[in-house]
């Protein structure tokens, strides 16, 4: 029973759960099937703060993508600074995940988007699937 119990605990802690899906499988909306989603990643040279990054470039782009059934906005970070000599650290860019479908359709759509949010100029794309490429917005 002993060892039992034991093999119970050890499966819950190393997540041996079947029914789980690899995280880039997504279901596509209106769609029973899943779908591969691929990461582009927009790093935008604007110090913002989480909310207003949210606010301006995650939630109107995550509508825009999921109006279009092209992906999603799946999380956004800050890249900060080295302290200064008063330990201080600001943001230098910010960073927004996006998961699409399909990067050769969705890309220029994003594109278009990420120019009418008025991105400022440096603002880039990182894709690493299907093709390792960096594409400049703006």
């Amino acid at each position: 029973m002993k060892r039992f119990a034991l093999l119970l605990v050890c499966l819950v802690i190393l997540g041996c759960d079947q029914q789980k899906q690899p995280a880039q499988l997504k279901q596509k909306p209106g769609s029973q099937a899943t779908q591969k989603t691929f990461l582009l990643f927009v790093k935008i040279p604007d110090p913002v703060l989480p909310l207003e990054r949210g606010k301006k470039y995650e939630d109107p782009l995550d509508a825009f993508l999921k109006a279009k059934g092209l992906g999603e906005v799946s999380g956004g970070g800050s890249q900060l600074s080295q302290p200064n000599a008063a330990g201080q650290r600001s943001i230098e860019w910010v960073g927004v995940d996006v998961e699409v479908y399909d990067p050769d359709k969705a890309l220029p759509f994003v594109i278009e988007k990420l120019k009418e949010l008025g991105v400022p100029n440096g603002t880039v794309i990182e894709q690493s699937e299907p093709v390792e490429r960096t594409i400049d917005v703006k």
